[in-house]
């Protein structure tokens, strides 16, 4: 029983861990784009 306890806990902080990881990622890929100077870009 205390086994079983041990393996759910260890599951549950890799998939935490992962979460994290994705979420680490996933602000650091994101930036502001400013599109009235991308449509400009591209009317010309």
């Amino acid at each position: 029983m205390l086994g079983s306890s041990i393996t759910k806990l260890n599951s549950t902080v890799t998939a935490l861990t992962e979460i994290t990881k994705a979420q680490k990622d996933a602000d650091e890929s994101s930036e502001v784009l400013y599109f009235d100077n991308i449509l400009e870009d591209v009317r010309f």
